[in-house]
């Protein structure tokens, strides 16, 4: 999407024109199934068994899991290199928090794992690739 914007009166009139192929296009909803559920379908970076995804689109998913930090870390880091992805820079890690970025054919996949912001003992996994 472009925007371009010109000010030359300030306080005159003005009209704002919908482009053309603006005015054939579909109207994107904003309710609340916009990123709710959705599939996770990279074989090569799979999610731990029974995690609940929370969103899904292409090249991102957000998940949730009961497992605990240490087990989700070590299953991500074990399955990532399983599967061809290499570590790229430092990882940040704290004793509850992993954020990391890891290369393959081309791609950066950026993993975050940090507890869940609902109050509940669940894991976050989000996992961007680019």
């Amino acid at each position: 999407m472009n925007v371009v914007f010109n000010m030359h009166d300030v306080n005159g009139d003005f009209t704002i024109e919908l482009p053309p192929e603006a005015a054939a296009a579909e109207p994107l909803s904003f309710d609340e199934d916009l990123l709710s559920g959705g599939e996770w379908t990279r074989e090569d970076v799979p999610l731990p068994e029974g995690a609940e995804i929370d969103f899904a689109m292409e090249g991102m998913v957000s998940a949730y899991t009961n497992l605990t930090f240490e087990e989700v870390v070590e299953f991500m880091l074990t399955q990532l290199e399983a599967n061809g992805w290499t570590v790229e820079g430092e990882p940040w890690e704290s004793e509850d928090s992993y954020w990391g970025d890891f290369v393959k054919d081309g791609e950066t996949l950026n993993l975050m794992i940090d507890p869940a912001y609902d109050e509940s003992d669940r894991i976050s996994i989000m996992i961007t690739i680019e």
